[in-house]
């Protein structure tokens, strides 16, 4: 099974975001101009959080407008306006960093590198989705690699390998506020095969 992108507030915690920048081919906490450098290697993702959808950038609050697909993967239709753009959202925990992130997005590189990084997945099902070796009470991780800049193109896409599987800590868990922003209707189902070894994260 293919993961393939298709193209054409209850609670008083604030969200914090991880961001690539596609230019200087580096990782941020927050803002790019603004925000904290990060050193980013292996990468947990909770899968409940898997959201598509339609994104744009404006210059005045709330500045982020997004709106997410009924079906993971499976495009709902583009709102009205030539501003919006294909997007994604995910709940990640970075190894070494304490606070899980929020990565989401609709700039190209990171896009693509979304969409890169769920194909490294061994996915049986998207809907509803199945990860092959994945055991209940764990996770799949991921190993950022690099960011490459293809030919005639402005901006990089980051680039992951497929690590295993490691246990869900107990401080990364999917926020009653996050699923309420993307509202998503696939619900895990996982393999009882035992992976071959686990990873400490």
């Amino acid at each position: 099974m293919k993961f393939e992108i298709e193209m054409p507030k209850g609670n008083d915690m604030q969200p914090i975001f991880l961001k690539h920048s596609g230019a200087k081919e580096k990782w941020y906490l927050g803002g790019i101009d603004e925000g904290i450098q990060l050193e980013v290697e292996d990468v947990m993702i909770d899968i409940h959080s898997l959201a598509t959808g339609w994104g744009y950038w404006e210059n005045k609050q709330p500045f982020y407008h997004y709106s997410w697909d009924e079906k993971l993967t499976v495009d709902s239709g583009k709102p009205d306006g030539d501003e919006w753009r294909r997007a994604f959202s995910c709940y990640v925990k970075l190894a070494g960093h304490e606070d899980p992130l929020i990565w989401r997005s609709h700039s190209w590189g990171e896009l693509q590198g979304f969409q890169g990084m769920m194909q490294t997945l061994p996915f049986k099902s998207i809907h509803p989705i199945v990860i092959d070796g994945c055991e209940e009470g764990k996770l799949p991780v991921v190993t950022y690699v690099k960011s490459e800049k293809p030919k005639d193109i402005q901006s990089s896409i980051p680039i992951f390998e497929f690590k295993g599987f490691a246990k869900r800590p107990d401080d990364f868990q999917t926020p009653k506020w996050y699923l309420e922003q993307i509202k998503p209707d696939q619900e895990l189902e996982v393999e009882t095969k035992k992976p071959d070894e686990d990873i400490p994260f």
